[in-house]
């Protein structure tokens, strides 16, 4: 009879999951049919010796698989075998799940791998920041950058099976824009009622919009965006009071941060005076009557312009207030400067009046000397 010989050669032996082999049919002789078993329950019969079409192996378990291919070739009479093995290794699929895929710069993501195969398994995370990590689980990733503007950062993951089987697989973290509260202020500490002037200029980055809070009530009292502007406190008691300033500032994105500043206020000087008479005939000692807010603890120092070129330091001074005329009123204006030991200081300013002193004279209208009875 015609002689058969069956044979076959496989391009690889063995690969990883998804598998596809391309058999090369070298079979000889007078052979009408060729059975290709592929599989325990799967074949291919053809009727010629071309090449079969062997569906695509895989394997989804967590150790190889060896499968037995087997060529029988038949003629009329005769028959003969030809059996070889191919090994697919396990399919490795890299996954894994960030606990956020966008947030708030700075933004700390959590990677957990969902890897199906972690035993024996290399992995190799790039972070598209410049950093990378290689093993099975990352921890906790802080992103960040210092643009006006979203950033997008490409998380890849790659993984090797102990078979040198690979998978890689990318997804993309949204970083949104960047945003820094800062100010400064011209003065460390001001008088109760003196300007300062805030610079908000050290802020940056995409910042929608501007909040101050001047109380420390968590009530914000102003929206001001502008870059620098003048602001003011009153203190009215007997000690500095620190002042804390709060600015917070927020973007499109709803990411807001804060910055808290403070400046001490110094009392409040408020100088006051009584005079005892206003208007009183020369000669009069005229007593003036300090009555400037807290004497002693705010208010401590005291200089007196009496008006006539003449000063005191006292706290209440008497003066004596001079008119020569016999006709004529004199008008002195009495300015007192109180100041604190802060360097704080208020001036307020009264008019006396010093009438002029009554000069008393008559003459004899007939004789200034006669003998009695005299009239």
């Amino acid at each position: 009879y015609a002689f058969v010989d069956a044979n076959f050669t496989v391009n690889k032996a063995d690969s990883c999951s998804p598998f596809k082999i391309r058999l090369n049919n070298n079979s000889q002789g007078g052979i009408s049919d060729f059975i290709w078993k592929y599989a325990p329950d799967d074949s291919i019969v053809l009727n010629d010796f071309s090449n079969p079409d062997i569906p695509i192996y895989r394997n989804t378990s967590d150790i190889p698989d060896v499968y037995e291919i087997k060529l029988r070739a038949l003629s009329a009479n005769c028959e003969d075998e030809y059996i070889d093995t191919i090994t697919v290794y396990p399919e490795i699929h890299a996954d894994f799940n960030p606990d956020v895929i966008q947030g708030c710069n700075p933004l700390t993501v959590a990677f957990i791998n969902n890897t199906n195969i972690l035993t024996n398994t290399s992995f190799y995370w790039d972070f598209d920041d410049g950093t990378y990590y290689i093993g099975e689980n990352p921890g906790d990733h802080l992103y960040s950058h210092t643009s006006s503007n979203s950033e997008f950062y490409d998380v890849s993951l790659e993984a090797t099976s102990e078979y040198f089987c690979f998978d890689d697989t990318t997804i993309q973290i949204e970083v949104y824009p960047f945003i820094r509260a800062r100010f400064t202020m011209d003065k460390p500490f001001i008088c109760s009622d003196e300007t300062f002037t805030i610079d908000r200029s050290g802020s940056g980055g995409g910042i929608n919009q501007y909040f101050w809070d001047f109380n420390n009530d968590g009530v914000y009292d102003s929206n001001n965006s502008s870059v620098s502007f003048d602001h003011t406190y009153t203190n009215t008691g007997s000690a500095s009071q620190d002042n804390i300033i709060k600015f917070r500032v927020t973007n499109v994105q709803g990411c807001d941060t804060s910055y808290t500043g403070s400046i001490l206020v110094h009392p409040q000087v408020r100088a006051d005076f009584d005079i005892d008479d206003t208007g009183p005939c020369y000669p009069h000692m005229t007593a003036l009557t300090n009555m400037s807010n807290d004497i002693g603890v705010v208010s401590t120092n005291f200089n007196w312009d009496l008006g006539d070129g003449s000063n005191s330091s006292e706290i209440s001074p008497s003066y004596f207030y001079k008119n020569f005329s016999y006709t004529n009123d004199r008008q002195f204006t009495i300015t007192l400067t109180a100041a604190s030991d802060y360097g704080c200081d208020s001036t307020v300013s009264r008019t006396i009046t010093i009438h002029p002193k009554p000069h008393a004279e008559f003459e004899f209208a007939g004789k200034s000397a006669d003998c009695p009875p005299f009239t």
